[in-house]
């Protein structure tokens, strides 16, 4: 093998490790999200509704996993995947309990639902379905 080949399979590599460990992480990460939503909605099927009608919504958001952690980090102190199932529970009242006094809300089928749960709501439906 020539300098040139291996500098070459070198930088191939340095594209693809890095993409392969963040998957992993993506994924663990995803996990522990789901736990949490699965723990804190008591239908994850009606959450998975309301999330299916709010991303139909979003027609101009070209990722909406990015979009949706994106507002949900302006929310919550740190990322969805460090919390316990408790703490995400309590704390993710908290902050609903914010949205409302704020008038944070939006409105699906005549129901007026905090931002947050919406977007939880919606994040449920990306991640059952997937779609990342």
């Amino acid at each position: 093998m020539n300098r040139r080949r291996f500098l070459l399979s070198l930088s191939i590599c340095s594209f693809i490790f890095p993409s392969i460990v963040y998957s992993k992480k993506t994924f663990a990460e995803n996990s522990l999200i789901e736990n949490n939503l699965r723990n804190y909605f008591v239908s994850l099927s009606s959450a998975q509704m309301i999330g299916q009608k709010y991303l139909q919504s979003l027609t101009s958001q070209p990722n909406y996993y990015i979009f949706l952690l994106s507002f949900l980090s302006k929310k919550y102190e740190k990322p969805l995947s460090l919390y316990q199932n408790n703490d995400f529970s309590k704390v993710t009242s908290e902050v609903i309990g914010r949205d409302f006094e704020s008038n944070d809300v939006i409105v699906i089928d005549g129901w007026y639902l905090s931002s947050t749960e919406v977007n939880l709501c919606a994040l449920c439906v990306i991640l059952n379905n997937g779609i990342i």
